[in-house]
């Protein structure tokens, strides 16, 4: 049995400290309900909303580290409206990078990913495009 190549991403918000306590009420005010997806899905075990919480608490956590992490890349294909950051490698049944468990944590959890890309996706519109090169090369 070989390796196989795993890929997570994420939808890519600029957070400021105003989005970031914002994420953290939305995953206080989280309900049982909220918290189905990560168990259903096997992202993760089955646990107590308690500690599925404080899960999704410390994904934040790595998320709000993802534009500086080398593990990571920002993204964004033709026909997207937003950026994602994208992580990944070969796995042995193992996390390929550190960051690929948050991603899949927070992935599965739609109260934070629905807001992450609301978020993506203002940032993304309001983004300068980037100039063309000048005709002289400078």
């Amino acid at each position: 049995m070989g390796a196989d190549f795993l890929c997570a991403s994420i939808p890519a918000a600029h957070i400021d400290d105003e989005r970031e306590a914002g994420l953290k009420k939305i995953v206080a005010a989280a309900t049982e309900e909220d918290f189905l997806e990560l168990t259903e899905s096997g992202v993760c075990p089955d646990e107590a909303s308690d500690e599925l919480r404080q899960g999704v608490f410390e994904a934040l956590k790595e998320y709000l580290l993802a534009d500086a992490s080398r593990e990571t890349d920002r993204r964004s294909e033709a026909g997207m409206d937003y950026e994602v950051f994208v992580t990944g490698g070969m796995s042995w049944g193992d996390s390929p990078t550190e960051i690929f468990d948050a991603f899949c944590v927070l992935g599965s959890f739609s109260p934070v990913y629905n807001k992450l890309e609301e978020w993506a996706k203002a940032d993304f519109k309001n983004k300068c495009p980037m100039e063309p090169p000048h005709a002289n090369g400078s």
